[in-house]
């Protein structure tokens, strides 16, 4: 095992919740409306960002890693697979008894309708989210189900033309920084990474990355007018 401190390790964590599968969860928020290669971009600044804010309230991410003798030491070869062996089977059985009890529950939610009813509490979430209120169900979708699991839904609401282009590129900043958030957290929990760590920053990453394109966009759509009437 490399000897991460415990701060590290939460930081590893922060990056891959946010980062994870970016290039499947990439083409599939291409083909549901933005650009590929902007969203990929958009998540790996937000990773960044939010690890670097949240280093500064971690102890210890400086400590260098140090790797113990016993990695480079040379076990028998099947003395090393059955070490390795035993310590996946423990970690997956602990894995699985977090994560199978919350498939079980978003499926249930999503068989049963609730999917529809949890949307129409969240609306008015969306604004603090920087997201407009009729996109609550996609996004409930992805925040509770994941860009994959949630990709025939995103999908087709996306390609529906009831949305506007600046409605979907919101949305998919959003979700591809804080999609997921059952599953994954659910999965570092079992780690030893506390809620805290896994869900509030990616967040407020995500309201603070659509903060700033609705910004940029009301900005460039104010300066358009007078860089229009300079050219002529």
């Amino acid at each position: 095992v490399i000897p991460f401190t415990e701060s590290q390790f939460i930081l590893m964590a922060l990056f891959i919740s946010i980062c994870h599968m970016i290039v499947i969860e990439g083409l599939i928020q291409h083909k549901a409306g933005i650009n590929g290669v902007f969203i990929t971009v958009v998540r790996l600044a937000a990773a960044c960002l939010a690890v670097f804010i949240a280093s500064q309230f971690l102890p210890g991410t400086e400590i260098p890693v140090v790797m113990p003798a016993s990695i480079g030491a040379r076990l028998p070869l099947s003395a090393a697979l059955l070490a390795w062996t035993i310590s996946t089977v423990k970690l997956m059985l602990k894995i699985l008894a977090i994560i199978v009890p919350v498939m079980i529950v978003l499926e249930l939610l999503k068989e049963l309708g609730y999917t529809g009813r949890i949307a129409r509490v969240f609306k008015p979430f969306m604004l603090l989210l920087g997201l407009p209120p009729n996109v609550a169900t996609m996004w409930v979708t992805g925040t509770f189900f994941g860009l994959i699991y949630g990709s025939a839904v995103i999908v087709e609401e996306s390609t529906s033309g009831r949305f506007t282009e600046e409605e979907l590129t919101r949305l998919h900043i959003s979700l591809g920084i804080s999609h997921s958030m059952v599953e994954d957290p659910a999965l570092f929990l079992a780690l030893g990474v506390g809620l805290q760590w896994t869900v509030l920053p990616r967040l407020l990453a995500a309201a603070l990355a659509v903060h700033l394109y609705r910004l940029s966009r009301a900005i460039g759509l104010r300066l358009r007018p007078s860089l229009q009437s300079q050219e002529l």
